[in-house]
C-alpha cells in the first residue's frame, strides 16, 4: 500500500527503462563495478531483516520466558504452549509492525531504487 501511494511503480519503471537502455533484452554484459552490487545487496539485506526485527525480538523474548517457564513448571507441556503462545504472537505482532514501518519501508525502498540506477 505504502509502495504505490509514495509513487513507487513510477520509480520502479523508470529503473526499468534505464535497465533496457543500458543493456537491452537478450544482450549480456559484464559488471566491471562489484561495489555498487555488493551495496546494492547490503540494502536488499537491510530492509528485509529492519522490517521483521520487531517480530524476531518479540519471538525471542516469547522463547526466553517459555525456556523459564520449563524449568519452573516442569510438569507442564511447554513445546505446545510455546507453538501456540507464538503462532498468537506472530499473528498480533505484524500488523503492528506493518503500520509502524510505513516510513522505513519508504526510506528504504528509495535507497533499494537509487542503488539499483547506480548498479546499471
Amino acid at each position: 500500500m505504502i509502495f504505490f501511494t509514495t509513487g513507487g511503480p513510477n520509480d520502479l519503471l523508470f529503473v526499468w527503462r534505464d535497465s533496457l537502455a543500458i543493456a537491452p533484452l537478450g544482450h549480456a554484459e559484464s559488471v566491471g563495478d562489484v561495489q555498487n552490487i555488493l551495496s546494492f545487496l547490503s540494502l536488499v539485506f537491510t530492509m528485509t531483516v529492519g522490517l521483521v526485527a520487531i517480530v524476531l525480538l518479540g519471538l525471542f523474548i516469547i522463547d526466553l520466558t517459555i525456556a523459564f517457564m520449563s524449568k519452573t513448571l516442569p510438569q507442564m507441556n511447554m513445546l505446545l504452549l510455546g507453538f501456540q503462545v507464538k503462532s498468537i504472537a506472530v499473528l498480533v505482532l505484524l500488523p503492528f509492525v506493518f503500520s509502524i514501518s510505513g516510513s522505513l519501508f519508504l526510506r528504504i525502498t528509495r535507497l533499494m531504487l537509487q542503488a539499483g540506477r547506480q548498479v546499471l
